[in-house]
């Protein structure tokens, strides 16, 4: 992951609110969809065109 001059190690999980995502998402023409909520405000999203 990059942001501004800072570059990190390779990580797998990316911790953002759904609402964040789906703006993002959608300012590259995708959708966004939670599949699942768990406890702690934790989801599994799907992005999808």
């Amino acid at each position: 992951m990059e942001y501004m001059e800072n570059l990190s190690e390779i990580f797998y999980w990316l911790y953002i609110d759904f609402e964040e995502l789906s703006k993002s998402a959608a300012k590259f023409n995708y959708k966004s969809e939670i599949s699942f909520e768990g406890s702690n405000l934790h989801y599994l999203a799907r992005i999808f065109r």
